[in-house]
């Protein structure tokens, strides 16, 4: 049996959904190295559900987004389509975000931040 992961295309739409620009262009540039390049970062939740319709294969999610949080654009773009997979992020340590997250469609959270 083949290994998946070998089986995933270079060529993923790919979207970051980051409010921050640093770490949205952080994540773009981790990205870029590794070979992917239809990537489109925005800013907002918004932004990114206006742009459904050009079909990504995946959705790197940030929790904290502002006017409308990262759990409610998960909520609509599974209700979109729920065969997108959505990356979850949260500086939050709050279990009760990564298990919601899991709940409502996400495919993966990763708890992310730096502790000092």
């Amino acid at each position: 049996m083949e290994d998946p992961l070998i089986m995933i295309p270079m060529e993923l739409n790919i979207y970051i959904v980051e409010d921050d620009r640093f770490y949205g262009n952080l994540v773009r540039r981790v990205l870029i190295a590794n070979g992917h390049h239809n990537i489109e970062l925005y800013e907002s939740g918004e932004e990114c559900l206006k742009n459904l319709h050009n079909s990504p294969d995946i959705i790197i999610l940030d929790h904290n987004l502002g006017h409308l949080n990262g759990m409610d654009v998960l909520k609509k773009i599974m209700s979109h389509n729920p065969n997108i997979y959505v990356i979850y992020l949260s500086s939050q340590e709050k279990l009760s975000i990564a298990s919601e997250s899991l709940l409502f469609g996400a495919f993966e959270y990763l708890e992310v931040g730096c502790r000092l």
